[in-house]
């Protein structure tokens, strides 16, 4: 894996959470919603399911390149 995550869970000042993505540096969406306004249990399972589809993808697109 990298150095970094590209998702991660941010608190706001209303104790809620935002995913935000740091590939595109903004808010992430899933169904063409931001996810924001999230409680820490939501985000925290966003951002598990995110970066392990987001580290699938990568290495699988690697492997096919590599081909």
């Amino acid at each position: 894996m990298g150095a970094s995550l590209r998702f991660e869970a941010i608190r706001d000042p209303q104790d809620l959470w935002c995913i935000w993505d740091n590939e595109t540096d903004k808010p992430a969406e899933f169904a063409q919603m931001a996810l924001v306004g999230l409680t820490e249990h939501e985000a925290r399972t966003a951002i598990a399911i995110l970066n392990s589809l987001y580290e699938r993808l990568r290495i699988a697109t690697r492997k096919n390149s590599a081909a």
